[in-house]
């Protein structure tokens, strides 16, 4: 009971998050309506300006006795004033069909959010309405998480027996037994598989911050006196078989790699063997500084 009090909670708080999250894409919706209201007034007001502006040229060239060839011309090749009001006016139509094709995306993420929050929202009332999980089972709700099993097994159910029908019912019967264990099942793997991978992301999550700690030690101010002081130190608490407490053996590869740094597998004679007999050879892998011979 304490593990489905939990998991409800946790289905809980997840709701909560993505109706947050929905809020905020509502709320960035109405800000990018407003943005196009207020885009397309200013459209409309360079519009009524660019008339404007040929109004009064057009009455200019009538005071001024201009014939109409002029004026045609003037329409074929506009002054500077006008061809800037038209490159304005396409950019705003660009940026009106951008901030529509925002729009039209941003709808898309809160109509997804909404399903998925009324997915989880009829999970957790049929999780509320049967906490054992047992009894009363209603497969509806994962009929809609496995859709395609259940047409599946909506197509078997409409094939025809070939059987006895003084027996059909009973074959019926089972086959709905089985379909409604077999969902069941899935539903609980499922439930163990997001455990798995959610164990498998934190230990990962752990090991690298356990790295990036390591390696700010090993690594204060790219100074190699430093590094090599800071190494011994490790290397003398923790010896080379105990590496993986402490994954010290990238830094180890690494300051080979430079040639600061060697492996070196040293052979010993036991001092434990009996008089004129050699003693056992001992074999111990250790940890050596390179230094230039030529210096």
């Amino acid at each position: 009971k304490e593990k489905v009090r939990v998991e409800r909670q946790k289905a809980a708080r997840s709701g909560l998050s993505n109706i947050k999250k929905l809020q905020s894409l509502t709320r960035r919706k109405e800000e990018l309506s407003r943005s196009a209201s207020e885009l397309e007034e200013v459209l409309d007001q360079k519009r009524q300006e660019f008339s404007d502006l040929i109004d009064r040229i057009k009455l200019a060239e009538s005071k001024s006795g201009v014939q109409s060839g002029p004026s045609k011309r003037l329409r074929r090749n506009p002054t500077n004033e006008s061809r800037e009001l038209s490159l304005k006016e396409e950019e705003r139509k660009r940026e009106i069909a951008r901030r529509d094709q925002e729009l039209e995306s941003i709808q898309q993420r809160i109509e997804e959010k909404r399903k998925s929050v009324n997915e989880l929202r009829s999970k957790v009332e049929l999780q509320s309405r049967n906490p054992s999980g047992q009894n009363g089972f209603n497969p509806i709700a994962l009929w809609r998480m496995y859709s395609d099993h259940y047409k599946f097994l909506e197509k078997a159910l409409q094939t025809q027996l070939q059987v006895d029908g003084r027996d059909r019912d009973a074959y019926e019967e089972a086959f709905a037994r089985f379909a409604t264990s077999y969902l069941r099942e899935l539903d609980s793997r499922q439930a163990k598989t997001d455990k798995e991978l959610s164990t498998l992301t934190r230990d990962k999550t752990r090991k690298l911050s356990q790295m990036r700690n390591l390696c700010k030690q090993l690594f204060p101010g790219d100074n190699v006196g430093q590094t090599m002081a800071k190494l011994i130190e490790i290397l003398n608490e923790f010896p080379l078989d105990e590496e993986r407490r402490h994954n010290l053996g990238r830094v180890v590869g690494i300051l080979k790699q430079v040639d600061v740094m060697e492996l070196v597998l040293e052979t010993r004679e036991a001092a434990n063997g009996e008089e004129g007999e050699p003693g056992q050879a001992e074999e111990e892998l250790i940890l050596r500084i390179k230094f230039d011979e030529t210096s």
